[in-house]
């Protein structure tokens, strides 16, 4: 994958929207997870996340946290680790609990290691893991969430993967960064997060032709008015969570939500002020 920098010369959201439909000199738009995963950098190489090492963290991650559930522990360390000093992890990990009781049979099932692809829970090396991460296909994932109970679930460790909104930890967590961090985390950051952050709860299961679970609660919706189906979701998601921001990104989010909602239809400002 091409590295992509014009995200960064953006001024805001919006700009990022406009970039991202803008089709590259070959004429073709570029795919949404591309656009996505080419927001953040491996390593000194500057080299972007692929597709399926992202799948393999989460799916990975999620069969592991239902384990830790089945075994009454909490988790401790790598993606999963539980910050119980954060409000917001410790009511996000209860619901995950809840959910994995609600389906116990089901998601114990789906969570052993030996349900994965052929080297799932076997990659120590290097090399190994790198084949590990490529069976994570198309075919693999759509078969692990066909299932309601398992997509119930998922959407509760999105939740929880990201109740703890601090960028340096979530960097950490998944291996990849939004920035050089050279210096403190910018605006753009926070953006890129929540951007992961809806593309990893919804857009991952959408491209395997799989309708991701939606809590009836939640003020992430599919569509608001005349605004764009992922726009609804980020923007529910930044003016959701705007609180936790330092106050040079909430009134970015403010004057973001404010100016759509002079420009769209009445149930877009309806949902946005949620």
């Amino acid at each position: 994958m091409e590295p992509i920098d014009d995200f960064n010369s953006a001024n805001s959201l919006i700009d990022y929207f406009t970039f991202l439909r803008t089709p590259r000199k070959s004429g073709r738009r570029p795919s949404y997870d591309t656009w996505v995963l080419s927001l953040f950098n491996r390593g000194k190489k500057s080299l972007h996340p692929k597709k399926e090492y992202l799948r393999c963290q989460l799916i990975r991650g999620h069969k592991r946290i239902n384990r830790n559930i089945m075994k009454l522990k909490f988790p401790k360390k790598t993606l999963n680790k539980l910050n119980e000093l954060n409000d917001a992890s410790v009511a996000a990990f209860d619901l995950l609990k809840k959910c994995f009781e609600k389906h116990r049979e089901e998601l114990s099932k789906i969570s052993r290691t030996e349900e994965g692809p052929e080297t799932d829970g076997k990659a120590k090396r290097y090399e190994i893991k790198q084949k590990s991460n490529r069976s994570f296909n198309h075919l693999f994932c759509k078969t692990y969430f066909e299932k309601f109970s398992v997509r119930e679930s998922y959407h509760y460790y999105v939740s929880y993967l990201f109740s703890d909104f601090n960028l340096d930890s979530l960097c950490k967590k998944f291996g990849f960064r939004c920035c050089l961090m050279e210096s403190e985390h910018t605006p753009y950051c926070y953006q890129k997060w929540g951007i992961l952050h809806n593309y990893a709860a919804y857009e991952m299961l959408k491209e395997i032709e799989i309708q991701p679970f939606v809590d009836p609660q939640s003020i992430i919706m599919t569509r608001a008015g005349n605004c764009t189906e992922e726009l609804a979701q980020i923007m529910g998601f930044m003016n959701f969570f705007k609180n936790d921001f330092p106050q040079e990104i909430k009134n970015q989010i403010d004057e973001f939500v404010n100016s759509n909602e002079r420009n769209s239809s009445p149930e877009f400002a309806s949902f946005a002020n949620k």
